[in-house]
């Protein structure tokens, strides 16, 4: 939701980066990918170096990055299923993002149906939403409630299970087990985990 708010502009059918008075605003993602490809470097330090280097040029620049008006410092990419007016989200805002990731959602379908592929939506959460946020939060309440205008052939909803993970282990304890350390991905247990849960709740062809 995030990267529709900020970072992607569908013109013409086509999906294009935004631009901020000429330059790219995913410049420091585009960096991250093209140097991820020919160096060893954990998420964490990547990250931190190209967040420094977009602080620096936004001095340079005159362009000003907001910092969040939100109590939650975790992941602001997750800010949006708890924190509707978080600052992270840019002009577009929460709202915005959401209802251009509906409306991609909407074309995907579409194009799906012309080739008689059937749609399955599953959600999971973050460590940040286990943390900040509760069971239904809109990362899970937003495609339940568009699978239910009858866009999906299923809706499969992991955060009961991974909420009972989190509140059996404790939030760190979860982390380690399921996570890449410094990064909200899974290790192989997390994998593991979503493989088996969604296994179990994807219905039959």
């Amino acid at each position: 939701i995030q990267d529709e708010a900020i970072y992607y502009r569908p013109t013409n059918d086509v999906v294009a980066d935004k631009e901020y008075n000429g330059h790219l605003l995913n410049a420091a993602r585009r960096f991250q990918e093209t140097v991820g490809k020919y160096f060893s470097m954990t998420a964490t330090t990547l990250m931190k170096i190209t967040k420094d280097a977009e602080r620096f040029y936004g001095k340079m620049t005159g362009r000003i990055v907001k910092k969040p008006k939100t109590p939650y410092p975790d992941h602001p990419r997750a800010h949006w299923t708890f924190t509707p007016d978080s600052d992270e989200y840019g002009d577009m805002g929460v709202e915005g993002g959401v209802q251009q990731a509906l409306e991609a959602m909407r074309q995907l379908k579409a194009l799906l149906d012309t080739h008689h592929i059937k749609l399955v939506v599953a959600a999971y959460p973050w460590d940040t939403q286990l943390k900040h946020g509760e069971v239904n939060h809109r990362g899970a309440s937003l495609w339940r409630d568009f699978c239910a205008q009858k866009h999906c052939a299923a809706f499969i909803d992991l955060n009961p299970q991974f909420f009972s993970e989190a509140k059996r282990l404790g939030l760190e304890g979860f982390k380690t087990q399921y996570q890449i350390p410094g990064d909200t991905h899974f290790n192989e247990s997390g994998n593991k985990l979503l493989f088996q849960t969604l296994n179990q709740a994807m219905p039959t062809p």
